[in-house]
C-alpha cells in the first residue's frame, strides 16, 4: 500500500480502458447517425418527387381510349368525353385539350357536367374551350353537373353553349345515326344534386337501338338496367383526386371513403358504366396516380 511502482500500472489500465470505451461508443454512433440522415435524405427525395408528380398530373391532361363491344351498332362510333373542366385556369392546358379533342376524330362530343365551379369568378376559361371545340368537327352536348346548378352563373353557362353552338340535354334523348346505324343518346340533368329523371328522358325512345346514356354523377347506375342503358357515362367523383396502388381512390364528393365506384369502367347488371376522372380539380390542387384526362369512348361491332 502506498508503493509508486504498485501506482501506475493501475492509472495506465483504467486510461486505456476508457480509450477504448470512447473507440467503441464513436463506431457504434456513427453508423446510427449515417442510417438516421440517409433516411431523411430519401424521405424528403421522395416527397419532392411526389409533389412534383402530384403537381404535375394536375397541370397536363392525357387522352385516354376505352373500347366498348356491342352487337347494336354496325360500325364504330367515337364519342369524346370532356368532364369536371371545373374552370380550368391554365390557358396553356386548355388549348392542350382542344387539340386532343380535334385529334381524337370523334363522332360526337360529350360535356358532362362541372364546367363552373360553385364560385365561379368569371367564364373565359369556358369561353375559351368552347369556342375551340368549335373546330372538332363533331358536335358537342352538354349535361349539367352539381356545380353548375350551385353557381350563379349558370344562366350564363347556357348562353354560351347557346352562341356556341353546342346542345344542352336535359332529360331527353335523339337518335343520332351515322355509319355506325342507329344510337338512342339518353341524357339526365345531375342526380348528385337532386335533378334528373331517367324515366323522363327515355320515355318514347325506342326499345331496338344502342341506348347511350350521359349525365354527371353515378348515382343514377341503379336504374340503368331497368330504363335499358346500354353504357352510360359520367363524371363528378375525379376518381378521388388522390388514388394509392391496390386501395384506388381515398374519399370522393359525398362523404365516401374508400368508394366502390370512383373511376373506370363497372358492370351494373346488364348495364355497363364509365366513370371519367375529369379534366379539373376541386378542393387541394392535387393529383396523385390519376392524371388530369378526356376519354374517347369507341363503341364497335
Amino acid at each position: 500500500e502506498g508503493d509508486p511502482e504498485c501506482a501506475e500500472p493501475r492509472l495506465s489500465l483504467r486510461t486505456a480502458d476508457l480509450r477504448d470505451f470512447r473507440a467503441a461508443s464513436t463506431s457504434r454512433t456513427r453508423p446510427w447517425l449515417l442510417s438516421v440522415v440517409v433516411l431523411v435524405v430519401l424521405l424528403a427525395a421522395a416527397g419532392a418527387v411526389v409533389h412534383f408528380r402530384g403537381t404535375w398530373e394536375v397541370a397536363s391532361t392525357r387522352l385516354v381510349e376505352t373500347t366498348h363491344v356491342t352487337e347494336e351498332l354496325t360500325d364504330e362510333l367515337r364519342v369524346l368525353q370532356i368532364s369536371d373542366f371545373h374552370s380550368l385556369p391554365r390557358a396553356e392546358q386548355i388549348d392542350d385539350v382542344v387539340a386532343l379533342a380535334k385529334g381524337a376524330r370523334a363522332d360526337l362530343i360529350a360535356l358532362t357536367g362541372d364546367l363552373l365551379n360553385t364560385h365561379n369568378r368569371d367564364l373565359t376559361s369556358v369561353e375559351r374551350l368552347l369556342a375551340g371545340l368549335q373546330g372538332a368537327g363533331a358536335p358537342v352536348v352538354a349535361v349539367d353537373g352539381n356545380h353548375d346548378h350551385w353557381s350563379s352563373q349558370q344562366a350564363d353557362l347556357h348562353a354560351l353553349y347557346r352562341q356556341y353552338g353546342v346542345q344542352l340535354l336535359v332529360d331527353e334523348h335523339f337518335a343520332y345515326m351515322g355509319p355506325w346505324g342507329r344510337a338512342i343518346v339518353v341524357a339526365t340533368d345531375d342526380h348528385f344534386s337532386g335533378h334528373g329523371d331517367l324515366t323522363k328522358a327515355v320515355e318514347g325512345a325506342p326499345d331496338d337501338a344502342f341506348r347511350l346514356l350521359l349525365t354527371h354523377s353515378p348515382g343514377v347506375m341503379w336504374q340503368m338496367e331497368e330504363h335499358g342503358i346500354d353504357y352510360a357515362m359520367c363524371g363528378h367523383t375525379h376518381g378521388g383526386q388522390i388514388r394509392f396502388p391496390f386501395l384506388g381512390a381515398v374519399y370522393v364528393p359525398g362523404g365516401n371513403f374508400f368508394p366502390k365506384y370512383s373511376k373506370g369502367e363497372y358492370q351494373v347488371g346488364s348495364s355497363t358504366l364509365f366513370i371519367d376522372s375529369g379534366v379539373g380539380v376541386t378542393g387541394p390542387n392535387y393529383r396523385f396516380l390519376n392524371q388530369s384526362q378526356i376519354v374517347l369512348h369507341r363503341f364497335v361491332s
